[in-house]
């Protein structure tokens, strides 16, 4: 296995853990929002960094199946 296709893995594995962090700030902002003063910052930062890593991960989906078509 070339070095090239385990930084790919390590990067979609990275964006992976990212996303679900996400997720779970997302989760925990709505669940508590309520006790929360700055639950739309949180709220707001969850959904950007979910999208952020959500788009790294197609990107990388995307070039590697480019680079088998050729």
């Amino acid at each position: 296995m070339s070095s090239s296709k385990r930084n790919k893995k390590f990067e979609i594995g990275f964006h992976i853990i990212i996303f679900v962090f996400a997720i779970g700030v997302i989760v925990s902002t709505i669940i508590g929002a309520s006790e929360l003063d700055r639950a739309t910052l949180y709220l707001t930062l969850g959904i950007v960094i979910g999208i952020g890593s959500l788009y790294q991960i197609y990107k990388i989906i995307k070039s590697r199946k480019e680079s088998l078509n050729i």
